[in-house]
């Protein structure tokens, strides 16, 4: 039964969404057992190996101080991918709050919501990131809280519109007409109807976390010597790209091809919810 399931959900991904599965599959579960397997530490350092070639001690090279690539490559993935689904699973929390708020009903508060949203839309969301990251310290932590607090208005329009979608439905009048306090409608039927949506779109969101961390990691506000994480990976490498451009594609490709996998991915499951919700 459980077979037959799984060949039906393949079939429906097609063959880019399948491999675009497989591949963020393998990109996770080597980050997560990657380290365990090669348990060369990333911040070993050896002026003597510096931009090392290919071998058997170093599988993807050297950088500018002898420290393993794929060591390095290892354990940041394990930095990026982490923090962007904390990142995504912080931004779906408040979205969410946003979303069962507006389904509320109360014409007051959801037009303040939206007078909230649209101001907070008009800020530039880097300049915002910047000056948290500026006033709580250079941290990884502290990175994520400032993605949060400044990507979540991207998608609060959108949650926001499926739970004013859903208070027009017949089961949502029913359940006022029947006397129904506001938080229990909410929690009994708008909020589970809306879930579905916002996991789809959570995934989307999950691209763009990524390349936000790497970004701002790039910066110099994530992730600080000697830690490695692939936006730092390639912030290190940088000066040296033009004589010894290897640890800089290394971790670049890693980042690169992750994004294409999630998103394609991400674009399977839109479809699939578009056509489970449109049937």
């Amino acid at each position: 039964m459980m077979g037959r399931q799984a060949r039906r959900v393949l079939r429906a991904m097609g063959v880019e969404g399948s491999s675009a599965a497989a591949f963020v599959l393998l990109v996770v579960l080597a980050t997560l057992v990657g380290p365990a397997v090669w348990v060369t530490s990333p911040e070993a350092t050896d002026l003597n190996r510096r931009f090392e070639g290919i071998g058997l001690a170093a599988p993807l090279g050297t950088d500018a101080f002898g420290r393993g690539l794929l060591a390095r490559v290892l354990h940041g993935g394990r930095l990026t991918l982490a923090g962007a689904v904390i990142v995504v699973l912080g931004e779906t929390a408040l979205v969410m709050l946003v979303g069962l708020l507006a389904g509320a009903g109360h014409r007051q508060l959801d037009a303040a919501l939206g007078r909230l949203i649209d101001a907070l839309l008009a800020l530039p969301s880097l300049v915002m990131a910047l000056a948290i990251v500026g006033i709580l310290g250079k941290s990884f932590p502290n990175l994520i809280v400032a993605l949060i607090l400044t990507g979540w208005t991207w998608y609060a329009r959108l949650y926001r519109s499926f739970a004013i979608q859903q208070r027009t439905h017949d089961y949502v009048l029913a359940a006022h007409a029947c006397g129904c306090r506001p938080v229990r409608v909410i929690w009994r039927h708008i909020g589970p109807n809306i879930v579905g949506p916002a996991l789809v779109l959570s995934t989307v969101n999950l691209g763009g976390a990524m390349l936000g961390l790497a970004s701002m990691s790039f910066l110099g506000l994530g992730v600080q010597p000697p830690a490695p994480e692939w936006g730092a990976m390639v912030n290190d490498a940088r000066q040296h790209f033009q004589t010894h451009p290897w640890p800089i594609i290394v971790p670049g490709a890693a980042i690169s091809l992750t994004m294409i996998a999630v998103t394609l991915l991400s674009d399977t499951l839109r479809d699939l919810a578009d056509t489970h919700f449109h049937r």
